[in-house]
């Protein structure tokens, strides 16, 4: 009870301690009032305004923390959360007071995406350079193998014959090599088509044989790359003085 002419606090009558005791409550509902746990402490839901300034409840994780949502919705999250990441320096045992390093990133050429610097070490943290490589292994090339033989049987003196070869659709042809024979002398010139269907062809290359050397190769620096759909022309020609056949193949591999 209470003395309000002399301003005494409000307590109950077997209180002789005089200790305030206060409610919380609705102003609308008084029956809804704060709770106090056997712990003694205060239960309460916090309350927050949303972008389109709609009343949500805050949100913890079993463990008690706070729970941000990053995942972008149009309608119930249009402003998600943002968390930067921070990694630990590089130790045998890490611990919270060396997470301490802030990652960054770099764009692609057109802008469109963006890539985490990177810095490779080996497994003792020293890094990679010309006296301590990156150790590699070779395996065989990924894509279905092409041999492609072709013969042109006894082409005439100056004639011509040609060998063509278009790569499969939605694949690209990687050409190793080119393999070249006759009895005599002829050439062999290398052409790629600029497009698909258009006929027109870009020089690359030209081998030849003899009769001392009746059998060549033609090798390329890098492997000759040819688009899907695109064709590959070998041009063969007999610069002997009498008929031969005249023998080529490609070979390479269609990823």
């Amino acid at each position: 009870m209470s003395n309000q002419k002399l301003g005494l606090p409000v307590r109950t009558e077997g209180d002789s301690d005089f200790k305030l005791q206060t409610k919380v409550v609705d102003s609308l509902l008084p029956s809804q009032q704060m709770q106090v746990d056997a712990n003694r402490n205060a239960h309460v839901k916090v309350h927050g305004k949303d972008p389109a300034n709609a009343d949500k409840i805050l949100k913890l994780s079993q463990a008690g923390d706070v729970t941000p949502d990053g995942v972008y919705d149009g309608t119930n999250n249009t402003d998600p959360a943002n968390v930067g990441l921070v990694a630990m320096q590089a130790n045998a045992s890490p611990a919270d007071n060396q997470q301490t390093l802030r990652l960054t990133a770099v764009p692609n050429g057109a802008g469109t995406r963006r890539a985490l610097d990177m810095a490779m070490l080996d497994e003792n943290g020293e890094p990679f350079t010309r006296l301590n490589p990156v150790p590699m292994e070779l395996v065989e090339s990924t894509g279905d193998e092409i041999v492609n033989p072709d013969k042109a049987v006894a082409v005439p003196v100056d004639g011509t014959d040609d060998h063509e070869y278009t790569v499969t659709a939605l694949k690209t042809l990687l050409v190793d090599h080119i393999n070249i024979a006759a009895s005599a002398r002829a050439e062999y010139e290398v052409f790629v088509e600029d497009g698909v269907a258009t006929n027109s062809f870009d020089y690359v290359d030209i081998g030849f044989t003899s009769v001392a050397r009746q059998s060549a190769k033609i090798d390329f620096a890098k492997r000759l790359k040819v688009a899907a759909g695109v064709r590959l022309r070998i041009t063969r020609k007999n610069t002997d003085n009498q008929a031969q056949d005249l023998h080529t193949t490609i070979v390479g591999v269609e990823v």
